[in-house]
C-alpha cells in the first residue's frame, strides 16, 4: 500500500491483522470490482486499452523501480472499479489488486542489472544486452532471455536464422539441450531474487495483456520509463519476508502474539515517499527510450508491410515509375535505420 500510495490509477486494500493469521488473510471489502478482460471493460463505457496501459504501468514499476513484485497477479487477483477520486461520471478506471501472501523480491543489483538489459535491449545494444543477459542466464543461454521479456528484442539480439526456425517450429535450436536448461531453471530459481517467480509473473501480465489486446509496443513503453526510473532508484527490499505466514509470525513477535499495526513495524516504514514527478535527467532517459521503442515499431511495421513489397519489386518499377520505385526502397533504409536490417529483409523474402 505505501510504494504504490503515489499512483491514483492503482489501489491495494487495507489488511485487518487482527482478522488475519498465517493462513487467512483478511482485506477490506471493494464494492463494484470488475474483472479486467475485454468485454467486460468495453461493455462497462471503458477503453481495453488505457486498462491494458494501467496493469503494464503496475506491472513495470513494481519490477524494475520497486523491486517487490506481486507473486500471483492472475485475473483472479487483478481487478478494474472506477476510480473513487473521479467526481464526474466519466469513465476513469482504477487497478485493484488483491491477494498480497506472497511477493518476489529483487536485491538492488539484481533489479539494476535487470533495468540495465532491458534498456539494452530497447536500444539494440546486442553486445551490452548479452553481457546483462549473461548475468541472468549464464553463457548457454543468454540469447534466448531478452525473448522471455519481449518478442520483439529479437531485433536486439545475435539469433541467427537457424535459431528463428527453431523456434518456429517449436524446437529446440542444434547448440541447446535440456541439461541447458535445467541448469538456467535450477540457477533462477536458486538466486537470491528468486527471478523465476519474478518471470512467472511477468508471465500472468502479459495473460492479461493479451486478453486485453494490449499491444507490445504499450508494454515495451512502460518497460522503457521504469527501467530508466528503476536505475535511478536505491530502494532494496529483500529484507521483506516472501510469504505471509513470515509476516504474520513477524508481527507475533513484535506484538507479543497480538497482530495488529503491522503498518507500524513492517520493514516498509524506512522508504521514503515516492513521487510521480521525475527528475530532468530521468525526464532525458525516458525519452530517449520510448523513442527507441518507437524505432523498433518502425522496424518490424516496415518488415511486415515491406516484405511482400519487397518480393514484388521488379512489378513496382514497372508500375509505378522507376523514381518513385527508388523513393520507396529508401524509405525502407530510412525506417530499419541500418543496411543489416535491410540484407535481413532480403534474405528472409528469399532463402527462409
Amino acid at each position: 500500500r505505501k510504494l504504490l500510495h503515489h499512483r491514483d490509477y492503482v489501489y491495494v486494500p487495507k489488511v485487518f491483522w487482527e482478522h488475519s493469521s498465517s493462513r487467512v488473510l483478511t482485506l477490506e471489502y471493494i464494492p463494484g470490482l470488475m474483472k479486467a478482460d475485454k468485454r467486460t471493460i468495453t461493455g462497462r463505457g471503458y477503453s481495453a486499452s488505457q486498462v491494458g496501459d494501467l496493469i503494464s504501468k503496475v506491472s513495470a514499476e513494481m519490477i524494475f523501480r520497486l523491486g517487490c513484485v506481486h507473486g500471483d497477479p492472475h485475473a483472479g487477483n487483478v481487478y478494474i472499479r472506477q476510480n473513487p477520486r473521479t467526481t464526474n461520471h466519466t469513465p476513469d478506471p482504477q487497478v485493484v489488486l488483491l491477494d498480497h501472501g506472497l511477493y518476489h523480491c529483487i536485491g538492488l543489483e539484481e533489479r539494476h542489472q535487470f533495468c540495465r538489459l532491458v534498456a539494452s535491449a530497447i536500444a539494440r545494444d546486442s553486445a551490452a544486452t548479452q553481457t546483462y543477459s549473461e548475468f541472468f542466464a549464464g553463457t548457454e543461454l543468454h540469447k534466448y532471455f531478452p525473448l522471455i521479456l519481449s518478442p520483439w528484442f529479437v531485433l536486439g539480439s545475435d539469433l541467427g536464422p537457424d535459431n528463428i526456425k527453431a523456434a518456429y517450429n517449436n524446437r529446440l535450436p542444434d547448440d541447446v539441450d535440456l541439461e541447458d536448461i535445467a541448469r538456467f531453471i535450477t540457477g533462477l530459481h536458486k538466486s537470491g531474487a528468486n527471478m523465476l517467480g519474478v518471470l512467472h509473473s511477468m508471465g500472468y501480465i502479459r495473460g492479461l495483456l493479451n486478453n486485453l489486446q494490449t499491444s507490445e509496443r504499450t508494454q515495451l513503453l512502460n518497460y522503457a520509463e521504469f527501467s530508466c526510473v528503476g536505475l535511478h532508484s536505491d530502494i532494496e527490499l529483500q529484507g521483506v519476508p516472501s510469504n505471509m505466514k513470515q509476516k504474520l509470525e513477524r508481527v507475533a513477535d513484535i506484538d507479543g502474539g497480538k497482530a495488529k499495526n503491522y503498518d507500524d513495524h513492517t520493514v516498509l516504514a524506512d522508504v521514503p515517499a515516492l513521487h510521480t514527478k521525475y527528475t530532468t535527467q530521468q525526464e532525458t532517459e525516458i525519452k530517449k527510450a520510448k523513442s527507441q521503442v518507437n524505432e523498433i515499431t518502425a522496424i518490424l511495421a516496415t518488415l511486415y508491410v515491406g516484405l511482400p513489397m519487397v518480393k514484388r519489386w521488379p512489378r513496382l518499377i514497372t508500375a509505378a515509375g522507376r523514381s518513385n520505385g527508388y523513393v520507396w526502397l529508401s524509405g525502407v533504409f530510412t525506417a530499419l535505420g541500418t543496411s543489416g536490417y535491410l540484407e535481413y529483409c532480403f534474405y528472409c523474402t528469399w532463402f527462409m
